[in-house]
């Protein structure tokens, strides 16, 4: 659970893109001792303001693209109480301990990769239009070169103030109301002609915020139990279900583009 949570951190300064203390998760714990799987869902949820009209403007639905570049997509992150509720709960460091390489990587830099290289591209036109965003991933006004160091300074001290005060930084302090501005007044460049509409996240939500637990999903595969997410993931379900029906066919009978047939 420590190096989980380590990892985690650190994907979240060279994997931005699919990383993050912003956004949330799942975990999923076996405990090899009492043969046991517990899960977390640790993921964000919507504003408590949230409503079937959210993504609506004059009844008409807005663009994808429109809507999540915007304050509205913005939840309230699940993964730091994620994080310290599996901590807490299995780990055997405190938080401040597993996020220090993380805080050191963001802190000293990493090496850009293409996939880091590639997404960035993807999403300047994006990132040109919000200065802070750009002063950091698009350095020179392009993304940064592979092979080059790419430091978050930024990060670094979000994560050192996260080990110094808990999570509660973030839930019901400085960090939630960095958020909580950020959310409800874009910091888009004013120059720019895009539209980027305010969200109505609150320190309320923050404040409200909890991690669930609950029984993992189960199914038996040939003699295996299979143990996965719950909703509100549709991992776990949807597995078991494709477990069930493979389990009716002789795989070994098969040829590859048969099995890949009944696998999808």
């Amino acid at each position: 659970v420590d190096a989980a949570v380590a990892t985690a951190a650190a994907l979240g300064v060279t994997e931005p893109y699919s990383s993050g203390i912003g956004g949330g998760g799942y975990f999923v714990y076996y405990n090899a001792e009492h043969r046991k799987v517990y899960t977390v869902d640790g993921r964000e949820r919507a504003p408590l303001s949230a409503g079937k009209d959210l993504f609506l403007e004059h009844g008409q639905p807005i663009p994808f693209a429109e809507a999540v570049t915007s304050g509205l997509s913005v939840g309230t992150p699940g993964t730091p109480a994620t994080w310290d509720t599996v901590l807490d709960a299995w780990g055997t460091r405190s938080l401040r301990q597993v996020l220090k390489p993380a805080e050191r990587i963001a802190r000293d830099g990493f090496t850009v990769d293409s996939t880091f290289q590639k997404q960035t591209a993807d999403n300047a036109a994006r990132f040109k239009d919000f200065p802070a965003t750009a002063k950091l991933f698009l350095p020179g006004g392009r993304p940064p070169a592979v092979g080059s160091t790419l430091k978050n300074p930024d990060l670094a001290r979000t994560y050192e103030l996260l080990g110094e005060k808990g999570v509660d930084a973030l839930y019901d302090g400085e960090l939630g109301r960095d958020i909580v501005r950020t959310v409800r007044k874009p910091p888009a460049d004013p120059a720019s002609s895009r539209v980027v509409r305010p969200g109505d996240l609150t320190r309320d939500d923050l404040g409200d915020y909890a991690t669930k637990r609950q029984a993992p999903t189960r199914t038996a595969y040939r003699g295996l139990g299979v143990y996965g997410m719950a909703p509100s993931a549709s991992g776990g379900t949807s597995v078991a279900e494709a477990l069930n029906i493979l389990e009716n066919n002789d795989l070994s009978r098969l040829d590859e583009q048969q099995y890949l047939h009944r696998y999808i």
